[in-house]
């Protein structure tokens, strides 16, 4: 091969190495950057505009706007479709509310979530179908309220009355002059034809919300009911 083409081929050679090495120390680098870029975008884009929209609450239609664009940005973040089954809850559109909740609880697994879409499930459509979201939220704080309650009434309705009175006697340690607590385990009794304890258990709770004003998770009629009942006069 005549010495001016060797020297032509080994010019061409470097200036392809050259191209390389260019790509190699300028193109790859910002492609690699676009990429952290991109995945830093879609996992906190949506969060940071859940979390600005908690500047706008006096302004509702803006709050909604900043929601419904973070979701734009990442539709799986469960944060704001937490936020925004609150609003839709808030509106009273409870199946969209369900759907969201429930979507939101399969990559927000926190209490505050899993608690939203229980309660939507107990509250609204199938009070059964909560009892798995409960049960999550136990696992976070064994010592839950309302979980513990909800479960308990559920697990009554079903008919397991151990583990229903298991509940609200865990309820009991921790409040112990909690009337919901007293009025479910009555009704326990009384099924169970414990008629003693039922009606001590009854005038425990009459006696407890006559000095509470929070609204309890029982009809005052129904305990009414109850006490006419045993003939137990008002106290």
């Amino acid at each position: 091969m005549p010495a001016n083409e060797i020297h032509k081929d080994s010019s061409n050679f470097c200036s392809n190495s050259n191209k390389i090495s260019f790509l190699a120390s300028v193109i790859l680098p910002l492609l690699v950057l676009g990429c952290i870029y991109f995945i830093w975008l879609s996992k906190y884009h949506g969060l940071y505009f859940s979390q600005a929209a908690n500047l706008y609450r006096s302004d509702a239609k803006k709050y909604e706007q900043l929601i419904e664009r973070a979701l734009k940005w990442d539709p799986y973040n469960g944060k704001v479709r937490y936020i925004k089954a609150g609003l839709l809850t808030l509106k009273k559109d409870y199946l969209k509310a369900l759907e969201e909740s429930f979507q939101a609880s399969k990559t927000y697994q926190e209490i505050d979530c899993l608690k939203q879409t229980a309660d939507l499930y107990f509250s609204s459509y199938n009070p059964i179908a909560g009892q798995e979201y409960f049960e999550k939220c136990l696992l976070l704080s064994p010592n839950d309220y309302d979980s513990l309650l909800r479960l308990g009434i559920i697990e009554a309705k079903r008919g397991d009355l151990v583990s229903a009175k298991q509940r609200f006697r865990t309820i009991l340690e921790t409040k112990p002059a909690d009337p919901n607590a007293y009025f479910y385990l009555a009704v326990i009794m009384d099924a169970q034809k414990k008629y003693l304890q039922a009606c001590a258990y009854f005038k425990t709770a009459y006696e407890i919300t006559q000095f509470q004003k929070e609204k309890t998770a029982f009809d005052q009629e129904v305990l009414q009911e109850f006490l006419n009942k045993y003939n137990v006069s008002r106290l």
